[in-house]
């Protein structure tokens, strides 16, 4: 992907396309999907209609049932191709910018992430296909896309304030990722959330991260860095602005300063 000019905040589509749709990398999904998936049924996300249809053809031609979909497809079609997957007809259906939202299939319990993103939108809508519960079978995703690296786990906790709060000072569309990085098993890929010490799936150990030693120790003392009045008179007009947009009265402010400054604020 280290060539695939970036437009809008994700991947050029036209690009990724011509970078992943190729025979290695299709045929690693099918093979990857009798190892992990086979029974579950599937939607497979890929990049372009031809890369959607590239990944149907191996499947078909791997003797699995298998369909594809895009928004040229008649509604009545795809409707009757979405009952017949979720019924276990099909077992999967790969698409390119479809499925990703306002499609609830509770029997689908396998998602194939073969498009890269760099959204964490998409990353989290495309996983959370599979993740509704049904029967209590544990879904699967297999990511040939990177995106659980690159963007986190789905179920991983985020911050979501200060994600918003980063989307005010940058364009929404750009790397949103996660805080945490993902963990991968160096001897089945298996992707595991930061802090499992062993791989659920291979029970291979994780490799313990070396705390760098900490510098020598100096004797001395902390002593109190005192806030200049100037410092806190800004704060007292920012408290004074957030109240107003929260209409909230001047009580409201007087406590959020001694809160922060530990002494009443002087009236002027």
């Amino acid at each position: 992907l280290a060539r695939v000019r970036k437009k809008r905040g994700d991947y050029d589509v036209a690009e990724l396309g011509k970078a992943v749709n190729r025979r290695a990398i299709v045929g690693g999904i099918v093979e990857h999907w009798k190892r992990h998936a086979d029974g579950l049924r599937t939607f497979a996300f890929g990049v372009t209609r031809a890369h959607s249809r590239h990944i149907t053809r191996a499947f078909v031609e791997a003797g699995i049932p298998w369909a594809h979909v895009d928004g040229e497809t008649p509604y009545a079609e795809r409707q009757r191709l979405l009952d017949r997957v979720t019924s276990g007809d099909l077992m999967g259906l790969s698409c390119a910018d479809l499925l990703t939202a306002g499609v609830d299939r509770p029997p689908i319990k396998c998602v194939i992430q073969a498009r890269p993103t760099l959204s964490l939108v998409i990353h989290l809508q495309q996983s959370g296909r599979a993740m509704r519960p049904w029967g209590g079978v544990t879904p699967v995703i297999l990511d040939h896309a990177g995106n659980s690296v690159r963007l986190g786990l789905p179920q991983e906790e985020r911050d979501w304030g200060a994600l918003f709060a980063a989307d005010t000072r940058t364009d929404t569309r750009t790397d949103t990722r996660s805080k945490t990085t993902a963990n991968v098993c160096a001897n089945c890929h298996a992707v595991m959330p930061v802090g499992i010490e062993v791989c659920r799936e291979c029970e291979t150990p994780f490799p313990v991260v070396c705390m760098a030693p900490l510098a020598p120790e100096q004797d001395g003392t902390l002593s109190r860095l005192a806030v200049t009045q100037a410092t806190k008179d800004a704060a007292w007009q920012t408290i004074l602005n957030v109240a107003a947009n929260i209409d909230a009265d001047e009580t409201w402010a007087f406590k959020v300063y001694e809160t922060r400054f530990g002494e009443m604020r002087r009236v002027s």
